[in-house]
Order: C-alpha cells, then structure tokens, then sequence
C-alpha cells in the first residue's frame, strides 16, 4: 500500500513537472530571437528547400517524428492552418523518419504543406540550431526577419492553432 501511493505521488509530480515544463516553452517571445538555423534540405517531391530560399517569408517550422502520436496530431492540425493560409505562410515539417514512411503518410492523410526526411544527425543539429533543446514536437514561427516569435513545444490542439493564427496575422 505504502508503495503504491509513492509510485502515484511520484507519477504525479512527474505529471505536473511536464505540464509545468510545456506551459512555460509554449509562449510568444517578449523579444525576438534571431535565428542561426540554416539547412538546404529535399522535401518528398525531390525539391530543395533552402533556408536562405525561404527568408523573407512568415514560416512555420515543425519538428516531429512518426514515432510519436503528438506528433501527428501536431501535422494533422498544422495541415488545417495550411489550406487556409496556402501561399501566405510557408509551413515545413522536418522529420527524421525515412522517405518512404513519409510518403505513405503524407498521401494518407493528404498533407498538402512540404515534409522532409532529415538524416538523425542533421535533424539533431537543426533542433539545436533553433532551440538547444531537443525536445519534439516542436514548432517555430519565424517571421520575414528570420526571427523567432513564437515557440511551441508539445501537442497542438485547437486552441494552440487560435493562438498560431493570432500571431500570423500580427506578421502578415
């Protein structure tokens, strides 16, 4: 019995800790955060996305994994934001899974924003390069300066994508 309510007390805490961890990381920055983050990177449709391609547009950056179920969710809500924001926004979600899961994936659910399979090494350095926390999933807005406005690290939900919106158009 005693054991019991350590290992539920010690779940709890441990509950509450990641809670507490999420909730201070998903937050508007107070200054903007100049990003290093730079990558030449090939989507599924073989095309290259650069970094220095993409800067001077509003873009949202997801880093996620097939292995986690947060980390569809996350793809599936940010698809929502995708076809209402379509040629305003440029959303990419950088995996480190293989091309072919990608693909399956992709045309299951009909993702219609760029995903790209990332080497495990380089996907590390990428998520560093944006967070030095290597923490997924998570998601970056960067604004036309290629400045970081707005962080997001855990499970996007309805109320996440108000505040996304909420935020995009401050930088459209």
């Amino acid at each position: 019995m005693k054991y019991t309510k350590t290992l539920i007390l010690v779940l709890l805490i441990t509950k509450l800790a990641c809670f507490s961890y999420a909730q201070l990381n998903n937050f508007p920055l107070d200054t903007t955060v100049r990003t290093s983050g730079n990558f030449n990177l090939i989507n599924l449709s073989n095309q290259k996305i650069n970094s220095d391609d993409i800067k001077g547009r509003v873009v949202i950056l997801y880093f996620w994994s097939l292995k986690y179920k947060l980390s569809i969710e996350g793809i599936l809500e940010l698809n929502k934001l995708a076809s209402k924001y379509d040629d305003k926004v440029f959303i990419l979600g950088i995996s480190s899974d293989l091309n072919d899961q990608l693909k399956v994936f992709r045309s299951k659910n009909n993702i219609s924003f760029n995903l790209c399979p990332t080497p495990k090494s380089q996907y590390k350095d990428l998520v560093l390069d944006f967070n030095r926390f290597p923490a997924i999933p998570i998601c970056f807005i960067i604004n036309r300066n290629w400045e970081i406005v707005y962080r997001f690290v855990g499970k996007l939900e309805d109320n996440s994508l108000v505040t996304f919106e909420q935020i995009l158009k401050k930088q459209l």
